[in-house]
């Protein structure tokens, strides 16, 4: 969205034009011997802004900052999420801390499997939270960009106005504007704040399930070199977990006889 100058700005080109046939008319009485010379052209006055034309370019301009803050209005799902975010995040840090030590604790392949999968599947639900909150970060800054945008056009026109001697009601109006453009720039920074503290919150959580994901992964690992190593016999392995050794071979041999 690009904000147009607004009409109050534009006898700036008049005023220029003024300042510039002055020279035009020194010009023309410096002609050649012969040559009638042209006499000066009258000064062009600057037109007064016209304080109609300032009120229906501001109300455009505040009708603009209206709908940027109606469209960064969250909507219920949003609210849902920034309400849930904090205490989901608390929990799954408990819960991790829970599964970290089960991790230590497991003898078995399924156990850690069965854990992945659920962990998994947090880490999938989390990372909806981040794709959703990052579409409204974007969208924040977007509409920041365009406030900031509409203020230096408006800005300019103040100064401008003034340059051309603008009414002090011209200038209220002006300054009524940009205090409009202030408080929706204002609203929306309170927006960036609390969606960004979201964001490093998810962020923060997405670590921690990482972690416990990286644990189940060195866990299986460690059990799979421990079935498979050249040094050990893997029917053992498994039974020596629960049974003692010498207990297995006198059974086996009880077994031969």
């Amino acid at each position: 969205m690009r904000f147009p100058l607004p009409r109050i700005a534009r006898p700036a080109l008049a005023a220029l034009l003024a300042a510039l046939l002055p020279l035009a008319a020194v010009a023309q009485t410096a002609a050649p011997e012969g040559t009638a010379a042209t006499e000066p052209a009258p000064p062009v006055e600057k037109p007064e802004p016209s304080l109609a034309e300032v009120v229906g370019d501001a109300g455009a301009a505040e009708a603009q900052l209206r709908q940027l803050e109606t469209d960064l209005t969250p909507d219920a799902a949003t609210q849902e999420l920034a309400a849930l975010i904090p205490e989901a995040v608390s929990q799954i840090e408990e819960r991790a801390e829970t599964a970290k030590q089960r991790i230590e604790q497991a003898t078995q392949m399924r156990q850690l499997e069965d854990m992945e999968s659920r962990w998994l599947a947090e880490q999938a639900r989390v990372e909806g939270w981040r794709s959703q909150t990052t579409g409204r970060a974007l969208a924040i800054s977007e509409s920041l960009a365009r406030v900031a945008e509409l203020t230096g056009v408006w800005e300019k026109t103040r100064e401008q106005a003034k340059e051309l001697g603008a009414p002090a009601t011209v200038l209220e109006r002006i300054g009524s504007t940009l205090q409009a453009a202030q408080i929706t720039r204002d609203k929306i920074t309170d927006m960036r704040a609390q969606t960004l503290e979201s964001q490093a919150a998810i962020g923060g959580v997405l670590g921690v399930v990482a972690d416990v994901l990286e644990r189940s992964k060195r866990a299986k690992q460690a059990i799979r070199g421990g079935l498979l190593g050249t040094d050990s016999l893997p029917i053992w392995a498994a039974i020596a977990a629960r049974e003692d050794l010498g207990d297995i071979l006198d059974r086996a041999v009880a077994e031969r006889r």
